[in-house]
């Protein structure tokens, strides 16, 4: 098992993005824009983390940061055999 990515939850995912890559040396990867927020990927080796900050108030991400404080909302992990990890979960 090991880390594919963490996700972030923030109120300005551009500048969150341009502290990885000026301050930690993170190349960007990746820029999506949905209806409701946008994710900015950004890597370094083998550590990718996805930046999501809100485009719309009414958006599960601006929801959530009403609530909580900016920060890692999930980690996704990648498993080689799925089911033997199901079933030892």
């Amino acid at each position: 098992m090991k880390i594919d990515h963490v996700q972030f939850y923030v109120f300005d995912a551009i500048a969150w993005r341009d502290w990885f890559v000026n301050v930690w040396g993170f190349q960007p990867v990746a820029h999506l824009c949905y209806p409701r927020h946008k994710t900015i990927a950004v890597q370094s080796g083998g550590i990718c983390f996805a930046i999501s900050s809100p485009t719309h108030p009414d958006s599960a991400i601006a929801h959530y940061l009403r609530q909580h404080p900016p920060g890692i909302v999930d980690i996704a992990l990648q498993v080689s055999a799925l089911e033997i990890t199901l079933q030892r979960a």
